[in-house]
């Protein structure tokens, strides 16, 4: 507009602003399962490629869109994407909500055109019975394991790679929200590894942001993983080295 002159900050804010009225819109009117996933633990992450676009992808090629950058890293795909359920269409985003069928998983994707891509998850700590994914302190309400944590933000950051690549972004921006986990004790989660101190969260959601250029990204998704995983933990007041998570993902993900 005439006499109107927009300064670095308020563009980004003003991009930041049509991606949040896109998920708000996306992730309107919940289904069942949709729901479900939002009464426990769970993850709640946005990738955004930059700048704002509305119509980078096709709707015709959402569901390809999708597909194409799916990430195996540990056999079970990010995002799961069901053939035996309905692709829920909006125009503008395309989505699906997925139940547990023979395995515990509850997750929701949502796909829109500008390329932005949306995902909540619950926890395993949520889903799976075993005793290594239990709160040791007893006033605890739950537990969120450090490994649930690291192993999905670095499948996360990998997916976001793969975006940069195909649409030749200028930026990605990748946010990750741990959800419903007032009162939750970090543990470690594996019998092979403890942590120091009981870290207990009163927060009820917790959230990691990293906005970075297409080619850092491409370049090493991991460490992005990684540096998103240290933002949480150490909201939890938890410090552990790069060294002791790099390990940890190398052990299940295996060394490039």
């Amino acid at each position: 507009m005439a006499g109107v002159h927009l300064t670095a900050g308020t563009v980004e804010e003003a991009e930041q602003e049509q991606f949040l009225k896109e998920a708000e819109l996306a992730w309107a009117n919940p289904t069942t399962v949709a729901e479900q996933v939002l009464r426990l633990g769970h993850t709640d992450v946005a990738i955004q490629p930059g700048p704002y676009t509305r119509d980078r992808v096709s709707p015709v090629n959402l569901e390809e869109y999708v597909l194409q950058n799916v990430v195996r890293l540990r056999g079970w795909p990010v995002p799961f994407v069901d053939s035996g359920t309905p692709i829920m269409r909006h125009g503008a985003w395309i989505g699906q909500d997925i139940g547990p069928g023979g395995v515990p998983h509850l997750e929701a994707w949502r796909a829109c055109t500008s390329g932005q891509f949306l995902h909540r998850r619950a926890l395993a700590t949520d889903l799976e019975e075993s005793q290594y994914l239990k709160p040791y302190v007893s006033n605890a309400s739950g537990a969120v394991a450090v490994w649930d944590i690291l192993l999905y933000s670095v499948e996360v950051a990998e997916f976001a790679a793969r975006i940069g690549t195909q649409l030749e972004c200028e930026t990605v921006t990748i946010s990750v929200a741990l959800a419903q986990i007032g009162g939750r004790q970090l543990i470690s989660g594996s019998p092979n590894r403890e942590l120091n101190a009981n870290y207990v969260v009163n927060a009820p959601t917790l959230e990691a942001t990293e906005t970075l250029e297409s080619a850092r990204l491409i370049g090493d998704p991991r460490r992005v993983g990684m540096q998103i995983t240290q933002q949480l933990l150490r909201q939890f007041g938890a410090n552990i080295s790069d060294q002791v998570l790099s390990d940890w993902q190398d052990q299940v993900f295996g060394g490039r």
